[in-house]
């Protein structure tokens, strides 16, 4: 279900390292799954939303749900 959902689909672990990709989400964003493991997600968003990161991926540990929509970065800099 993870590979083939049309949703481009992103596991990160506590420190926000991407540690598993879809297809989906490496066609919609430009980059190859070899690209992005091991990279930290804040590769796709701006600088002024970093400290926003931080704390949803807090609130995510401490057992919170988060429902959100972004703009991130492709690989071209274009945002999608």
């Amino acid at each position: 279900m993870f590979e083939l959902s049309p949703a481009g689909i992103i596991l990160i672990d506590e420190k926000g390292n991407i540690i598993e990709v879809n297809s989906s989400f490496c066609e919609t964003l430009g980059y190859s799954r070899k690209e992005l493991i091991g990279k930290n997600i804040r590769i796709f968003a701006s600088t002024r939303i970093d400290n926003e990161i931080e704390d949803n991926i807090s609130r995510i540990l401490s057992g919170k749900q988060l429902y959100m929509k972004l703009r991130i970065l492709k690989k071209t800099e274009h945002l999608v």
